[in-house]
């Protein structure tokens, strides 16, 4: 990369070091490895900025958000600000969900689900995936949203039951 510290002659020698300083990243080669869960503390904390924080639990909290932008953006701008009708093209907003999570919470494919954290509060339609790692969640934000890195702390409860 032209640049000091980054003197990798390949890929493994990233990998290794990726093992050394991140937990549950000890076998980073391993070829059977699955997403699981990381390791991750919640503790978000009041500032002047941001005077709505608090400090918030596992308990409280108890899932692991990831949420990603709007794919559809050109210049960084949504697609949806410049075509008519995009919006209706791009479908409603979804939260993926681990089925034995959905399970747990008798939430079903389909159903209306309010997804909380201490900066963001959403309404979408569950998308209950196998594939989606146990104890996290998946949003892909509106045009417009956005609340910072990810992950976030975040809670699930059915809408309008």
């Amino acid at each position: 990369m032209g640049v000091q510290g980054f003197e990798y002659s390949d890929a493994s020698e990233i990998f290794r070091e990726i093992s050394d300083l991140v937990d549950g990243f000890e076998d980073f080669t391993c070829s059977g490895r699955k997403a699981c869960r990381m390791p991750f503390e919640v503790e978000i904390t009041a500032s002047p900025a941001a005077p709505h924080r608090m400090k918030t639990t596992r308990k409280e909290y108890p899932y692991l958000l990831y949420t990603s932008p709007p794919e559809h953006a050109y210049r960084g701008f949504p697609i949806t600000a410049w075509v008519e009708g995009f919006r209706a093209l791009s479908g409603e907003a979804m939260v993926d969900i681990n089925s034995e999570d959905a399970a747990r919470a008798d939430i079903s494919n389909g159903d209306g689900v309010a997804v909380t954290s201490p900066d963001f509060e959403q309404v979408c339609r569950a998308q209950v995936l196998d594939e989606q790692p146990r104890g996290t969640l998946h949003v892909a934000l509106r045009p417009g949203d956005s609340i910072g890195g990810n992950p976030h702390p975040a809670k699930i409860r059915k809408y309008n039951v």
